[in-house]
């Protein structure tokens, strides 16, 4: 029975009851039409759809669709090529186009045809062939056309295929195969060897060996004869509508009604909808450079296949609940899954069977699962333990030995006892005996494991335990642990104990780490497990990671996997050395555990460089005015297997040569100074590779009264003045010079005091509450920008750091400093709390002093859950400081802090900046009415519309707050 069940998961591991990580990307992710014609990566790395309805790209994240409104003569898509030269060529119903970036221009010469395929041969020229009005040449500015006139056996061309040598073949509907070389025309139909007339696809392999598609199988063409091979009958009677080879030389062939075929060692192996596919007719496949395989179909949208390393269970198979806790193989090499609700399933390579309480299971919810020696199975459950021996279930009396019936681990030791990890310490049971272990009383145990010395090891919420003989041993952050909360442990077979916690995972005692700067996706870990042929594989909430060398390899959603986030302590290794999963939607089982080869770096483009009058051209090095300094730079990275990990970082050469690593596709600079600089830009996927950066030059000049043509020019004006009186007041001539330079001087000065003076609080030099009131509408815009651009509201705030907050301070008592000390001392004390702001925050947040003992504080892209966090470090900052107060001692003083959010579920259009100061007052009065030296934030509840909760907390206060219009955070 193993070897069936390995025969079903490795020889041929797409039965039925599983299925390959396909990605299906349709009408709902943005695509224009679910009829997929035609589908290509350009040269930047963009992919291309041609569909019924429209032309599509799509950079990983988001779609740009092309149609009539943007420039296309007609929206049915048929086929698309790259351009050599950059872009792409589109063939349409009505001719042929050329998209450089999103710009359309149109070939006229073909005005009204229908065209059906295009190829471009390495010399730059293009081929067209249409539906009824034969092929077309386009080359050096002409025209050529290729008709039955001259010799085509028909003017319907299904495919063209340019070829190395120059030649160019023609597929045609019913009338076979043509090829063009040195203008003369050669054909080949039924005489000659094809078995069918309607070639729909060509393509040419490395030996320079062409393979022919049509409508009955696949033919070879060596440039003289047609043949057919015997490995491939099982594709007679089909229809082929494209083929490629990929980068592990396997052709993939596409057809209209049987999905897609692909060699493997013993001829091919078929995939359809069973397995994943999102249509079984297929109209186009493309291999892009990471090794995607994306599959147009008719209907179904686009198919992606990322690779074929690991298969799928989970409802669609017979899980009655995907969630699943923890694996165990029996001794007939059946798969058992611990479920969330569901029970416990049995698979065996083909189908699942589900035990629950209807069949003696004491609680649905199962936790663990471990197998005895005995080949019995023990359940730990929210309601006891369950254990399963010749088809039925005995229920073990727990009362009287546990305070807790929730058991979360079950380990069978060396000696053959049975150890229980519970929400209430660790239980062994051995020869019919309970004892519980002394000194984890009241401790959540969540893992139980034992090393090759008999020692047991013992995870809980509260650190890491070693029980060896009598001893007890606890370690926890103080012993280069990450976090002392252990979800997972793992014993190699060196002798290593791995503990995967919340904050990494570490290889203790030699303390091997194993977190995002290794490469996950999140040092949230939830499982780590290995063996000496799998190596160390690691679980967490954003993905599965196989670590090789202090290497980390992903696969994430993006790859298939049915949820990134991976169950605690559900990861196994069977006899095999095939790894397990356990997600909460369904079971990944890798049937490849050899190292994942690093992907290539992604592609990075700047996408936009705006600042507040225009849009910039991106292919220009601009010159900048001097009031024009405030610079928004856009980008954008494609990585299309890790889309999601996508991280950038930047740098601004001449103001800043620190790279800044950020999530964001967006940057902002505000008052440059004048200067000349280069922006630059890299993205890295999940890997941890890094792209080429991408650069953009531009130069800030000074206002005219700051240059120096302008200072000579005044310095030229004094000196011929002088001249004119040279003979009079020669004696004067320098006096008269230093004056003009000295008056130069005064006057640019009295400029610049002016403007500052107009923004600044002249006490403490922070921002006045004019800057705000000229500033913050700008703010308000780019963040609704920022949010339609990205799709905001369609994401939880908890998952990003795109929000921004504002902070209102208030000094507490603050007359008393005044009355004790006099008003110069406070002075003192205001300009010494805003040089702490300036030390505390970050230079892009805005602070400003409205008046008093008053500041404000606007802090963009910053973190939901963060802001508290800020604003209590400002409590510390200003609490533990002493204040030098003149020839006083040092003082103290508090102050309260009241804060909100701007809405992330509203339109920031329809946003006052002033309403959101009210709510944040709102909240500084709560906080200096309940104690004062406290934050406190006060945000609408998310149901309620912003601006609906502020007009009620203007007029009616305690009413607003009564009905529960707005939520506190303390």
């Amino acid at each position: 029975m193993r070897t069936n069940v390995l025969l079903a998961l490795v020889v041929a591991p797409f039965s039925w009851a599983q299925r390959l990580p396909f990605r299906t990307i349709s009408i709902e992710q943005g695509l224009a039409q679910s009829v997929v014609y035609a589908v290509v990566q350009d040269r930047d790395g963009f992919m291309w759809f041609g569909t019924q309805t429209g032309l599509s790209r799509f950079d990983g994240l988001q779609f740009v669709t092309l149609t009539k409104e943007q420039g296309l003569k007609s929206d049915l898509i048929r086929a698309i090529v790259p351009c050599r030269e950059g872009g792409i060529w589109i063939g349409t119903e009505d001719g042929v186009g050329k998209v450089e970036g999103l710009k359309v221009t149109w070939l006229n010469a073909l005005e009204g045809s229908s065209v059906r395929c295009l190829a471009e041969t390495k010399q730059g020229d293009l081929w067209v062939g249409t539906y009824g009005d034969g092929a077309y040449r386009f080359f050096d500015q002409s025209v050529e056309a290729w008709t039955s006139d001259k010799g085509l056996p028909s003017n319907r061309i299904r495919s063209i295929l340019a070829q190395r040598d120059g030649s160019v073949l023609v597929g045609t509907y019913g009338a076979g195969l043509a090829r063009i070389r040195s203008g003369e025309i050669d054909s080949w139909g039924l005489e000659q060897g094809l078995g069918d007339l309607f070639v729909r696809a060509l393509f040419e392999d490395e030996s320079g060996l062409v393979w022919v598609g049509t409508n009955q199988g696949v033919y070879h063409f060596d440039g003289v004869n047609i043949s057919s091979r015997q490995e491939y009958r099982e594709l007679k009677d089909t229809t082929i509508t494209s083929m490629i080879r990929d980068r592990q030389s396997r052709m993939w062939f596409a057809t209209r009604e049987r999905g897609v075929y692909v060699e493997v060692s013993k001829g091919l192996r078929f995939y359809d909808t069973n397995v994943g596919l999102a249509n079984n007719s297929v109209y186009a496949i493309a291999e892009d450079h990471e090794g995607n395989l994306w599959f147009g179909t008719y209907g179904g949208g686009v198919s992606r296949l990322s690779h074929e390393d690991f298969v799928i269970i989970d409802r669609d198979h017979g899980l009655q609940n995907p969630s699943v806790y923890g694996f165990v193989e029996d001794l007939n090499g059946h798969m058992w899954f611990a479920t969330n609700g569901g029970g416990l399933s049995c698979y065996d390579g083909n189908s699942v069977r589900t035990l629950t309480r209807e069949d003696g299971l004491v609680d649905n919810t199962v936790l663990t699962i471990e197998m005895d020696a005995n080949g019995d199975l023990w359940l730990g459950t929210l309601n006891g333990i369950s254990i399963y021996s010749d088809r039925k279930f005995e229920t073990l009396s727990l009362d009287s030995h546990f305070d807790s019936p929730i058991v979360y681990d079950i380990s069978q030791s060396p000696d053959g006892s049975m150890w229980f990890g519970t929400y209430d310490g660790a239980i062994v049971l051995n020869a019919g005996k309970y004892r519980e272990i002394p000194g984890l009383e009241s401790l959540r145990i969540n893992v139980i494991e034992f090393d090759a010395m008999g020692r047991a090891w013992l995870g809980s919420r509260d650190g890491l335990f070693m029980l060896d003989g009598d001893v007890l041993t606890r370690f926890d952050q103080e012993h280069e642990l990450p976090d002392a909360f252990i979800n997972d442990l793992y014993m190699d077979p060196n002798g290593g104990v791995w503990v995967a916690t919340p904050d990494g995972c570490v290889r203790f005692r030699d303390h091997q780490v194993i977190d995002r700067v290794q490469g996950l996706p999140s040092s949230f870990c939830t499982v780590v497990t290995g063996d000496p042929k799998a190596g160390i594989w690691v679980g967490t909430n954003r993905g599965v990671a196989r670590v090789d060398e202090g290497v980390a390899r992903l696969y994430t959603s993006s790859d298939g996997l049915p949820s990134n986030e991976v169950n605690r302590g559900a990861g196994f290794v069977d006899r095999a050395g095939l790894v397990w999963m356990g997600t909460i939607r369904g079971v990944a089982c890798f049937v490849n555990s050899q190292p994942k080869p690093a992907l290539p770096a992604p592609r990075v483009h700047i996408a936009s460089v705006e600042n507040l009058q225009r849009k910039l051209e991106l292919d220009q090095s601009p010159t900048l005015a001097f009031n024009e300094n405030y610079l928004v730079f856009k980008f954008l990275g494609i990585s299309l297997s890790r889309s999601e990990s996508l991280r950038y970082r930047t740098k601004l050469e001449g103001l800043h040569d620190i790279w800044r690593e950020l999530d964001a596709r967006e940057i902002q600079y505000t008052s440059i100074p004048p200067g000349s600089y280069r922006f630059l830009v890299q993205a890295s996927n999940g890997d941890g590779i890094w792209s080429e950066p991408k650069s953009y030059a531009f130069t800030v000049v000074p206002p005219i009264w700051r240059q120096p043509w302008f200072i000579g020019l005044v310095v030229s004006l004094a000196v011929l003045m002088a001249a004119a009186w040279v003979t009079r007041l020669k004696r004067y001539n320098a006096v008269l010079e230093q004056k003009v330079m000295q008056r130069t001087a005064e006057v640019q000065k009295m400029y610049d005091e002016i403007q500052h003076l107009a923004v600044t609080d002249d006490l403490t030099g922070l921002r006045n509450r004019r800057y705000l009131d000229l500033m913050m509408p700008m703010e308000l815009k780019r963040l609704n920008r920022k949010r339609v651009e990205v799709g905001f509201h369609e994401r939880e705030p908890e998952n990003h750091e795109e929000w921004a907050g504002v902070l209102l301070i208030d000094l507490d008592y603050f007359k008393q400093v005044n009355d004790t000390f006099g008003h110069t001392a406070g002075d003192m004390v205001l300009v010494e709390v805003g040089n702490l702001l300036r030390e505390t925050l970050r230079e892009t947040d805005i602070i400003a002093r409205l008046g008093g003992e008053e500041f404000i504080v606007y802090l963009g892209d910053v973190g939901y859950d963060k802001i508290s966090m800020i604003a209590e470090k400002l409590l510390a900052v200003i609490r533990t400081h002493d204040f030098k107060v003149e020839m006083h001692k040092p003082i103290r003083v508090t102050c309260s802090i009241g804060y909100t959010m701007l809405p992330h579920h509203e339109d920031s259009r329809h946003l006052d900046w002033q309403s959101l100061v009210q709510v944040a007052d709102a909240a500084l009065y709560r906080a200096k009415k309940t104690g004062r030296d406290k934050a406190v934030g006060l945000n609408p509840m998310r149901d309620v519309p912003f601006q609906e909760a502020v007009t009620m907390l203007h007029r009616h206060p305690l009413e607003a707050l009564d009905q529960g219009l707005f939520q506190y955070t303390v």
